[in-house]
């Protein structure tokens, strides 16, 4: 009986542990044209396979919740849609580069 308590309470701790291991990070950043290092108002900031984005301000500054490991896509008119990696915590700044 008691092993059957100690293994339903091991059951539940390990259930409900689950959920702390995927917490969401803010991942604050500025995206910037690659030649000249301007700041790019208006990309999209998208979490890969989820529904979470975002929009860069006047100052290509953009802050968005994601899970570690979570792949970000910068995307607007014109310009070559970019793929990375969330590996920082603190922040991620992005090169944005021309097609």
């Amino acid at each position: 009986m008691r092993r059957k308590i100690y293994f339903l309470l091991f059951f539940f701790l390990c259930l409900t542990s689950i959920p702390l291991a995927a917490q969401d990070i803010e991942i604050k950043g500025m995206v910037t044209e690659a030649t000249t290092n301007e700041p790019l108002p208006g990309v999209t900031v998208r979490v890969k396979g989820k529904d979470t984005g975002t929009v860069t301000d006047m100052d290509g500054k953009y802050s968005i919740k994601a899970n570690k490991g979570n792949i970000l896509i910068f995307s607007t008119i014109g310009m070559k849609q970019i793929e990375k990696s969330c590996h920082v915590r603190n922040s991620n700044q992005c090169i944005y580069g021309r097609r």
